[in-house]
């Protein structure tokens, strides 16, 4: 009895420690709610990603683009020079460093 009590009391905190584990941990949401990370942000922020599409400042040039993930549907967005690039829901904020400099958003589409 006390060996069945054992089994049972390992499976049951073994099945505790699983629960809500995931095989696949590296997925991205298709929204972002926070926002870009701050190591990125601390290195300019020229790229932020949300679901399936890069959103990048084109050096040396400038410019505000998105791509998908895979390189196709390259879109410019407009003609700043986009830092601090950060993406959340359908909007994408950013600091522009020529001409009106200063923040704007921008519809992701």
């Amino acid at each position: 009895m006390k060996r069945i009590m054992n089994l049972l009391i390992v499976s049951v905190f073994t099945a505790t420690i699983f629960v809500g584990c995931s095989a696949n941990t590296n997925i991205i949401p298709s929204v972002n709610t926070i926002g870009n990370s701050s190591g990125n942000l601390h290195s300019g922020g020229t790229v932020a990603q949300q679901g399936d599409w890069i959103y990048y400042n084109k050096f040396p040039s400038g410019g505000l683009y998105k791509v998908k993930i895979d390189g196709t549907g390259k879109i410019k967005l407009n003609d700043d020079s986009a830092f601090a690039i950060n993406v959340v829901g359908d909007w994408i904020y950013y600091h522009n460093d020529t001409g009106d400099a200063g923040s704007y958003k921008v519809k992701t589409d």
